[in-house]
């Protein structure tokens, strides 16, 4: 396909682990907000697998799957391809044993092909069909799942042009020893990062600055309409100021536990409210850290309504992560109108305006992360000000439209310049 043939609809493909109606996560949610967008302009397909579960339900059988092979879903069209979930199991299997070389990717190789088979549904009839498939463009994400390099290799041997979002997470080992990323990147025809941090960091292994697009996520306002004080109601919340935060080392939720414990012997009125499933480390660190003043609350996964109540009803989101390629929560909790407060030298620090709409820490600066927090806590206006800041920057920056003007931007561009497979 030539640029010039742009001018009328063009058939995009995008490739998720799992679609609608399916509890999504960030990264699926972005495939979805882009292709209804998209939908609107394009003739825009779906290709997803037919689980509900993000790593193929590991053998799993029963209402893990669904029955129904396509639909329209928003005006966008969805095709589902079924799990080979024991095939699924077995590779999972794998990786895991080998986890102690996880730290050596480039010199393992056969173990990253592994490890990226093993991650996500495992759906060879998508490769096939899209290998016969008229497509002028296949746009994959999330990266590392088994969808994503079963569309590459489909994609290559059939000579259609593909996009990549890596969301690479460039503090994490498991990325930046990829040897199947560095091996596909200059293969692909469009390479979307999220953040100018990200596209540094891809260009140094491999990406071409060419073909290499900064596009930042975004969110729908109207889908953050939530009511706080039935959240505070429901888990007896009244009356405490709430720090949001999910609970996982990685996520620097010990950071964020062991400054409110320390905060609570201040402030009788904390609480801490997580969201997912907890790690062993954190639960670790709870255990150890208890304090009879401190509220602790863990809601495991949330979703919709209930999601939006939370963010709702929280006063910040503490998240000093190392392992995101952008967080979507920051602007979840943008459009809640509450403060931000993430970690400096990763991606985040492409996206939070330090002392504006959030504060940034240094990683593990735990200190640092007590003097942020009680600020907030002493000056409830400032919250209430950096937290419009960032909602300001949701309807300006982070919206859909802007987003999907971009990623159209983006395959024009590289179409021009051929398909390099």
């Amino acid at each position: 396909m030539t640029s010039e043939s742009y001018g009328n609809k063009m058939r995009i493909a995008h490739v998720s682990p799992r679609y609608l109606p399916s509890q999504l996560r960030g990264g699926e949610q972005y495939v979805r907000i882009l292709c209804e967008q998209l939908a609107r302009q394009e003739e825009t397909t779906i290709l997803t697998s037919n689980s509900t579960d993000l790593e193929g339900n590991v053998g799993a059988i029963g209402n893990y799957y669904l029955r129904e092979r396509s639909a329209i879903i928003n005006n966008v069209n969805v095709i589902r391809f079924p799990v080979l979930p024991l095939l699924s199991y077995g590779l999972k299997k794998i990786e895991r044993r080998f986890k102690f070389l996880a730290q050596d990717y480039v010199r393992f190789a056969p173990l990253d092909y592994a490890r990226i088979v093993g991650w996500g549904p495992f759906t060879p009839a998508m490769c096939q069909y899209i290998s016969s498939s008229k497509y002028d463009f296949v746009h994959a994400t999330i990266w590392p799942t088994t969808t994503l390099y079963l569309s590459f290799r489909a994609c290559k041997r059939a000579g259609i042009p593909f996009a990549v979002t890596p969301f690479y997470h460039y503090r994490l080992s498991s990325f930046t020893q990829s040897c199947v990323l560095r091996k596909m990147l200059p293969f692909c025809t469009s390479i979307i990062a999220v953040t100018e941090g990200e596209r540094r960091e891809l260009l140094k292994i491999g990406a071409p600055p060419e073909r290499t697009f900064v596009i930042p996520l975004a969110i729908d306002l109207p889908d953050l309409i939530g009511d706080g004080g039935r959240f505070r109601r429901k888990h007896g919340l009244e009356g405490k100021f709430i720090v949001l935060t999910s609970p996982w080392v990685a996520k620097g939720a010990v950071d964020v536990l062991l400054a409110i414990r320390n905060l609570s012997e201040k402030y009788r009125n904390l609480a801490l409210v997580t969201f997912g499933e907890p790690d062993k480390e954190y639960l670790s660190a709870l255990t150890s850290a208890k304090h009879s003043d401190l509220t602790v609350v863990n809601l495991g996964w949330i979703y919709g309504q209930e999601k939006t109540d939370v963010f709702a009803g929280s006063d910040v989101l503490a998240m000093p992560s190392t392992a995101d390629a952008f967080g979507v929560v920051y602007l979840e909790a943008w459009g809640s109108g509450k403060p931000v407060i993430g970690a400096k030298d990763t991606a985040v620090e492409y996206i939070i305006k330090d002392e504006d709409d959030g504060f940034l820490v240094k990683v593990h600066d735990i200190q640092s992360l007590e003097t942020k927090l009680a600020a907030l806590i002493d000056d409830p206006a400032r919250a209430i000000k950096m937290g419009q800041n960032g909602n300001r920057r949701i309807k300006t920056e982070f919206t859909p439209a802007n987003m999907t003007r971009l990623f159209r931007d983006a395959l024009t561009k590289s179409l021009e310049l051929g398909i390099p497979h």
